[in-house]
C-alpha cells in the first residue's frame, strides 16, 4: 500500500477548530516553547514525531515546522489514530502516515517508511519507531542526531537497546524522567482521565467499586488516588517491594493477583509489561468484571491466551467486548489497548502541554549538540524553567524569580 495516499475523511473542519482551542490553551508551546525554538536550531532538519495522532500532538508537529524543520509524522499505535488528524496535517504540508486500526503489518512498514527518509531528530512513544530502526534499518538510525522518548516503557526499552550495544544508538533523551513529565502527566492526566473514559464506554459509576490496579508506578499512583477520591475501595498489585510499600503507606490494599483479583469490579494494568493479567488469572476473576489497561503496551492483558483458554468474545459496544469463559463474564475495554487514548479524548491540554515542552525542548538540546552520548535525563535547569514559564502563564510569582536561570 502507499502510506502517503490520503485517507478519506469528510473536512468538516473540525480538527482546525479542535487545533485552534488546543492552542489557545497551551501557553507553553505556543508562547515559550515558540520562542525557544525559533532560535534556527531546528531549521532545515527532518524530524519524525511517532506519538499517537491526536489534534495535540497535530499542534506540536505545526510548531515544530513552524521552527523551520521538516516535520514528518507517524502513529505510535494504530488504535489511537485518528484519521481526521492525518488528513488535516497533510493538507498542512506536514508528511503523515497511518491510518486508524490498521494492521500491524501495514503500521510497521509506515514507521519503517519514516526510517528510511533518514530522519534527523525522532521523538518517540514507547521507542516504537526507533526500535524497529534498529532492528531493520540500523545503518540509518546510526546517522540519527538525537532521540526524545515520551514513555516510562520507552526509556525502559532505550536503556536496554544501549545496554545490549547491538546497535549504535544517538544521543538519547528520557523525556518520562522529567519531573514537568511524570509528576502531572502519568500521575494526574492519565490517572483522571483512563477513570473518565472507563466510566464513559461503560456506564459505571465507580463510587462504591472495588478496583484492583496492577502496578503503583506514577500512573497506577494517579489511578489509585482518584478511584479512591471517588469512593471505590482500592487494591494494589505490585512486585516492586519499595512501590508496594509506598502504596501500604498511602493507604491502598496490597496484595497479590491472589488476593486483589477475586472480588474486584474492575481491574486496570498500569504496568507497560506484556501479560500481567493472564493465565491463571482469568480463573481468579469473578463474573461481570471489568478490565481495562492504562499501560503502554496493547498486550498487557493477555488476550490471545484468553482466546486459547476458550473464551468467546462478543461486542456489546465499539469499545466493549464481552468474552465468556464457561459461564463467567469478562468485560474487556479497547481490546486491552490505552483506554483513556483509544476509547478517550487522552490527556488533557495543560498537562499536554507540559509534557509536550519538555519533549520539544529536549529536542531542541539534541539539534543543538548539547546532549553527549547515552541515555539521559532532561537537565534539571530545563525541568525548572519549563515549570516556571507555566506558573508564569498561570499569574503566579516564585521567590527567586528575577535571579531564576533562563534558557538561551
Amino acid at each position: 500500500m502507499d502510506h502517503h495516499d490520503t485517507v478519506t475523511v469528510p473536512d468538516s473542519g473540525g480538527v482546525a477548530g479542535e487545533m485552534a482551542w488546543i492552542q489557545r490553551n497551551s501557553p507553553l508551546l505556543d508562547s515559550y516553547v515558540r520562542g525557544l525554538v525559533g532560535d534556527g536550531s531546528f531549521q532545515g532538519l527532518r524530524v519524525a514525531v511517532a506519538l499517537h495522532i491526536d489534534p495535540k500532538t497535530g499542534f506540536l508537529a505545526t510548531v515544530l515546522q513552524d521552527a523551520g524543520a521538516e516535520v514528518v509524522v507517524g502513529g505510535s499505535n494504530p488504535r489511537t489514530t485518528r484519521d481526521d488528524v492525518v488528513e488535516h496535517l497533510r493538507r498542512r504540508g506536514i508528511e503523515t502516515v497511518g491510518r486508524r486500526g490498521e494492521p500491524v503489518e501495514d503500521w510497521r512498514a509506515g514507521l519503517l517508511s519514516i526510517g528510511d527518509s533518514e530522519p534527523d531528530l525522532i521523538l518517540d512513544d514507547g521507542v516504537e519507531l526507533v526500535v524497529l530502526m534498529a532492528e531493520h534499518q540500523p545503518e540509518k538510525l546510526a546517522k540519527v542526531r538525537g532521540i526524545c522518548e515520551k514513555t516510562t516503557t520507552g526509556t525502559v526499552r532505550m536503556r536496554e537497546l544501549a545496554e545490549a550495544g547491538t546497535v549504535r544508538l544517538p544521543p538519547s533523551l528520557t523525556v518520562d524522567e522529567a519531573r514537568c513529565k511524570h509528576l502531572f502527566d502519568n500521575r494526574h492526566s492519565t490517572g483522571q482521565t483512563t477513570l473518565l473514559a472507563i466510566s464513559r464506554l461503560t456506564g459505571m459509576l465507580l463510587t462504591g467499586k472495588r478496583i484492583a490496579i496492577i502496578g503503583y508506578g506514577w500512573v497506577g499512583r494517579g489511578l489509585a488516588i482518584y478511584a479512591r477520591a471517588l469512593g471505590a475501595a482500592v487494591s494494589v498489585i505490585e512486585i516492586d517491594p519499595v512501590s508496594a510499600l509506598e502504596a501500604h503507606m498511602d493507604g491502598m490494599a496490597v496484595g497479590d493477583h491472589a488476593t486483589c483479583l477475586p472480588g474486584a469490579d474492575l481491574v486496570i494494568t498500569a504496568t507497560g509489561v506484556e501479560h500481567v493479567l493472564a493465565g491463571a488469572d482469568f480463573d481468579l476473576l469473578d463474573d461481570g468484571v471489568v478490565l481495562a489497561n492504562a499501560g503502554h503496551s496493547d498486550f498487557e492483558i493477555d488476550l490471545p491466551g484468553l482466546a486459547a483458554a476458550g473464551a468467546v468474545g462478543e461486542p456489546v459496544s465499539e469499545h466493549l467486548t464481552c468474552y465468556r469463559l464457561g459461564a463467567k463474564r469478562i468485560n474487556v475495554l479497547c481490546e486491552g489497548a490505552l483506554v483513556n487514548i483509544s476509547g478517550g479524548a487522552g490527556n488533557q491540554i495543560e498537562v499536554i502541554d507540559l509534557t509536550f515542552a519538555v519533549q520539544a525542548l529536549g529536542a531542541r538540546l539534541l539539534a543543538r549538540g548539547e546532549i553527549p552520548p547515552g541515555v539521559h535525563s532532561l537537565p534539571p535547569e530545563v525541568d525548572d524553567a519549563i515549570a516556571r514559564a507555566r506558573l508564569a502563564s498561570l499569574g503566579i510569582a516564585m521567590p527567586g524569580d528575577a535571579e531564576a536561570v533562563t534558557l538561551r
